[in-house]
């Protein structure tokens, strides 16, 4: 139900689920209590291992973004307790005893459950700047680029 991003994430994280961050005697800041769910759409080395440092025990992960070679520390999936999850977006799943395209799914979900996914877009270009909208997808951490879209007039 959020999106977070940036160098304050894990305190913002703490503040939305009522998670409390602590520094342990090794290693970076963490959180105890956290997110139920996190879903990690980039898959890279820094926003896994703020997944997991922002996740409750017993919580589950799921890496959405595909990426090359990912290294992180583990440490988290076993002091909380955490399932790392792997998905891949496309496809046809059982759903509500159906079996439906995920794009329909999440229409669903999104319509249904009123999620609010404005925030997620952090850049829109128009098309004559596709050019540009393909730089930063490329390096969506220089930018601090979640989701980009074209508009049009």
């Amino acid at each position: 139900d959020s999106t977070i991003t940036g160098s304050y994430a894990l305190e913002e994280a703490a503040e939305i689920t009522g998670g409390k961050c602590y520094v342990p005697q090794l290693g970076p800041t963490t959180m105890m209590r956290g997110f139920d769910r996190v879903y990690d759409c980039l898959s890279k080395p820094d926003s896994v291992t703020m997944a997991l440092r922002a996740i409750r025990t017993g919580g589950a992960v799921s890496l959405i973004g595909i990426s090359d070679m990912l290294k992180f520390d583990p440490t988290m999936v076993w002091v909380k307790l955490v399932t790392l999850k792997g998905s891949l977006y496309y496809g046809f799943h059982e759903w509500e005893g159906k079996k439906r395209h995920v794009f329909e799914i999440a229409i669903d979900l999104i319509s249904k459950r009123g999620l609010k996914l404005d925030d997620m877009v952090t850049h829109k270009f128009k098309l004559d700047d596709y050019k540009k909208m393909m730089e930063v997808n490329v390096n969506k951490g220089k930018y601090k680029a979640i989701k980009t879209m074209f508009v049009f007039d």
